[in-house]
């Protein structure tokens, strides 16, 4: 009886396969022990990196101090009274704030030379920290004032949500067609047709010459195509290009209304290589450097919120590219695109188109010999011609709406999530040989079920949004009852502040009117006290009046004796003055009577002295 053995040599061979295999469906060929650690390391990291990872939740509250209502209290500083304000700005910065204190309280003053300058009454400070502002002033009134003017200024903001889309499409469509003719011994004798050749000869250049001469690397594109002899050449190269760029941006950005936000994309991209030649040592150097040029795109935009609704949109647009192509030779250049528009009103969810510019550009040239250029067929031996046409539209449009304040971090993470994922892999060999039952089938047949699902699970998060819009306006709906009852908590705090100072005043009032209560009695004593001492003056005043009357009496009988005597002297010194004039008549009538008598009497004797009537 024979025992049949297997062929060593097979069993051999198919032990080598099945190592070999398990090898390299283990670890990979090559020395597995000492690579395995390193793919099990490169796995990981890579699994953490390209992982998303959840965001936080923060739930932490707020302090307590920064929901207190504002506090004024009252100092005294080197004798002098003032008054201080302690305010949390809630919407807005303590910067911005405290510009517009300055500007509603300072008081601007003008020299004689009209320069301003501005004075304040009050200091405003403001801690950036704590967002808090601190204001001081001579006065309760004025600190009051500038509480009541914060109180109506720091309200919540309006926030837009901007969504841009910007769209530039480029096209260009090139058609050249360059003839090339040489024709020796025509008709049998020593005359020539052809073009020119180079210096050397040994290179034919074109009778007439297509793109090449807008273009030097013209020469290197293109197919020639026609019939080459020792006595005729006839060559024609047509080249037709077309070519395209299309530019899309669509970028999304939430601004405070008033508020400038500005996204910036830029690329350091180089251009092609330029050669020159340096003259160094009376030879010339060829030096070769790669210019590069910066392509930003940018897009600046400040919203304008109306109260009727409507929204204005202050834009500055810049869209620059590197890759349109340019004729034949497709040579990279660098567009550069800039809108700017500043006066504009539109409805919120409507869309504004900022661009539409959309240019068109023709080009076309013939060259070839007269008159035969112009024959059918045959001449397109004696011609050449150039066509391009060019045609790039630019277009930005903005879509402004009343943005909803962001969106749980829950959500994002699971967008990012599922924007992440590998697609579902299609069924390769190597997953039909390891997977023959099809249980990876299975599961990609139920992945695709749930990309099936994507759409119902979008109508689900849009109507999720729109609940999470309510939930938000009940709340701000809330937030602003609170706010009202901390203004009036706050308002009956500073009515109950105001009684009890009215209270003190009072009290004050009232002490001060027992005083001059005190002061009046004792003004009404010293008074009668007065009175009485008035009357005994009266009395003693009475009585001197009496005595003075008496003695004026006596004094009026005597000048009336006076002026009488004085009468009886004026009548006398009249008569005195009556005789003695008429006494001088009569001594005037005596020395007349004299002159007379002597005139009578002998010469020489001499007349009687006159005498005095007075004696």
């Amino acid at each position: 009886m024979t025992i049949a053995r297997p062929n060593t040599t097979w069993l051999a061979c198919g032990l080598l396969g099945l190592a070999i295999g398990l090898s390299v469906w283990c670890g990979g060929c090559g020395d597995f022990f000492a690579e395995k650690a390193t793919e099990l390391e490169a796995e990981r990291a890579l699994s953490d990196l390209t992982g998303v990872r959840p965001f936080v939740e923060p739930n932490v509250p707020r302090h307590p101090v920064y929901e207190t209502p504002p506090e004024i209290s009252r100092q005294v500083v080197s004798g002098v009274e003032e008054y201080k304000l302690f305010y949390f700005c809630k919407y807005h910065t303590s910067d911005k704030l405290r510009q517009i204190i300055h500007d509603q309280f300072a008081t601007q003053l003008f020299d004689e030379k009209g320069k301003s300058t501005n004075v304040k009454d009050y200091t405003v400070t403001s801690n950036p920290a704590t967002n808090q502002l601190i204001v001081r002033c001579p006065t309760l009134q004025d600190v009051e004032a500038v509480l009541e003017v914060l109180e109506k200024v720091d309200v919540p903001p309006i926030q837009v949500r901007i969504d841009c889309i910007v769209s530039e499409v480029y096209a260009d469509m090139t058609m050249d067609r360059e003839v090339t003719d040489e024709i020796t011994k025509l008709f049998g004798e020593d005359i020539f047709i052809g073009g020119k050749r180079s210096p050397d000869g040994t290179e034919l250049w074109p009778a007439f010459p297509g793109a090449a001469l807008r273009e030097v690397a013209r020469s290197r594109f293109g197919l020639k195509v026609g019939y080459a002899s020792e006595r005729f050449k006839t060559l024609i190269d047509i080249l037709q290009s077309k070519g395209y760029l299309k530019v899309l941006m669509n970028p999304s950005l939430e601004i405070v209304n008033a508020q400038t936000a500005k996204i910036v994309s830029s690329e350091h991209v180089p251009l092609e290589q330029v050669t020159t030649m340096l003259p160094k040592g009376g030879e010339y150097i060829i030096e070769s450097r790669t210019e590069y040029v910066d392509v930003i795109d940018s897009l600046e935009i400040t919203p304008y919120v109306f109260a009727d609704g409507y929204i204005a949109l202050q834009t500055v647009a810049t869209i620059s590219s590197k890759n349109t192509p340019h004729g034949v030779k497709q040579v990279p250049i660098v567009t550069k695109r800039e809108i700017t528009n500043k006066e504009n009103r539109i409805r919120q969810g409507e869309s504004l188109i900022i661009g539409g510019i959309r240019k068109t550009e023709r080009f076309a040239v013939v060259r070839g010999v007269p008159f035969l250029k112009d024959l059918p067929v045959l001449g397109i031996l004696f011609s050449s011609k150039d066509f391009e046409e060019r045609a790039k539209e630019t277009i930005f449009i903005l879509t402004p709406t009343i943005s909803t304040g962001g969106q749980p971090p829950a959500e994002i993470t699971e967008r990012l999530r599922r924007d992440h994922e590998p697609p579902v892999p299609a069924e390769t060999l190597n997953e039909a040989i390891t997977d023959p039952f099809g249980f990876a089938a299975r599961q990609r047949e139920q992945e695709l079920g749930i990309l099936e699902s994507e759409r119902a699970r979008l109508e689900a998060e849009r109507e999720k949004a729109t609940a999470r819009a309510a939930i938000r306006a009940a709340e701000q709906k809330t937030a602003l009852a609170q706010q009202q009852a901390q203004r009036a908590i706050a308002a009956a705090q500073k009515l109950k502040q105001e009684a009890e100072r009215a209270k003190a005043e009072a009290e004050a009032k009232a002490k001060a009117a027992e005083q001059a209560k005190a002061a009046a009695d004792k003004a009404i004593a010293e008074a009668a006290a007065a009175k009485a001492q008035a009357e005994k003056i009266a009395a003693d005043s009475t009585a001197a009046k009496q005595e003075a009357e008496r003695a004026k009496a006596e004094a009026e009988a005597k000048a009336k004796a006076a002026e009488q005597a004085k009468a009886a002297a004026d009548k006398a010194l009249a008569e005195a003055e009556a005789a003695k004039a008429q006494a001088q008549a009569k001594a005037r009538a005596a020395e007349q009577a004299q002159k007379e008598a002597d005139g009578g009497s002998p010469e020489g004797q001499q007349p009687p002295s006159a005498q005095d009537p007075n004696e």
